[in-house]
């Protein structure tokens, strides 16, 4: 993954939560925001369809440098209306989505509408091959994952959450394993979510980032430290109690990564090759 695109306020923060590791290009993409390098600022529009169907001035040019594995970060506000216009610019076959849901207990029928009129048409562009993968992530089940925090700091500590999360999985995913070959999905596997769990042999397993309805394939990434690797004799049996934790007819499948962590992680993502249901 190169680069890392924000659409609205919610995928700008958590685009700009990537730029910690200095490995991504950043971008931006909002409305009535000052104009930089890497940021387009859209033209303020009233509706979800009225960006959607808005002739974009200069998109088209400021998304032209951008090549490599890219990440889209968007959610069902508003300016998500413009989600296809970024698309239709971009060589979609090397674009991910990361979408993130909101909780709707508390919106109004337009942001239901909204959030349909999202996430409903990505999902089949993932499913038809003109997008790699398609990710969903629930802002209700990350604050229930997380510790309570203050609700000035909740969006903040959510959006550190998801952005470590993806980007610790894009490194393992693109680096050498310590044991086990590299894991990747069935073609019709292309809508996913994530999880993350603390390591430990009487451990439970983390709520997943969203409830997917059927799982096709569960892949698990265990961070261990790299003297536990050598040391540990029964590191390969505890593995397989824990992930023995599942309740699924997905195929499961891990790897092991070394890392210089004092303590022991598993990531996860989990996929599906059916549609979820907005």
């Amino acid at each position: 993954m190169d680069n890392i695109i924000g659409i609205g306020q919610c995928g700008t923060n958590i685009a700009e939560k990537f730029r910690q590791y200095g490995i991504y290009n950043i971008y931006h993409i909002d409305a009535d925001v000052e104009e930089s390098e890497g940021v387009y600022s859209a033209k303020i529009c009233g509706s979800h369809e009225e960006y959607a169907k808005t002739n974009h001035l200069g998109l088209k040019d400021f998304l032209s440098k951008i090549t490599g594995e890219t990440l889209v970060v968007t959610s069902s506000g508003k300016i998500s209306g413009m989600t296809g216009a970024v698309l239709q610019h971009l060589q979609t076959q090397q674009v991910s989505i990361l979408y993130i849901k909101p909780d709707l207990s508390i919106g109004n029928d337009v942001q239901r509408l909204q959030h349909r009129a999202t996430m409903g048409p990505l999902q089949e562009w993932a499913r038809s091959g003109a997008l790699k993968n398609f990710s969903v992530v629930s802002n209700e089940s990350v604050q229930n994952i997380l510790p309570q925090t203050s609700i000035i700091h909740k969006n903040d500590k959510m959006n550190e959450y998801i952005a470590s999360s993806v980007h610790m999985l894009n490194v393992f995913r693109n680096t050498d394993t310590a044991y086990g070959k590299k894991m990747e999905p069935k073609d019709t596997s292309r809508i996913s979510t994530f999880a993350s769990h603390h390591f430990e042999e009487e451990g439970s397993l983390s709520l997943p980032f969203y409830p997917l309805e059927t799982e096709s394939e569960r892949h698990f990434y265990f961070a261990i430290n790299e003297k536990n690797i050598e040391q540990d004799q029964n590191l390969e049996k505890k593995i397989i109690k824990f992930v023995s934790q599942i309740d699924t007819r997905a195929d499961v499948k891990y790897t092991i990564h070394s890392t210089k962590y004092e303590s022991d992680y598993c990531f996860e993502i989990i996929y599906t090759n059916t549609p979820e249901n907005p």
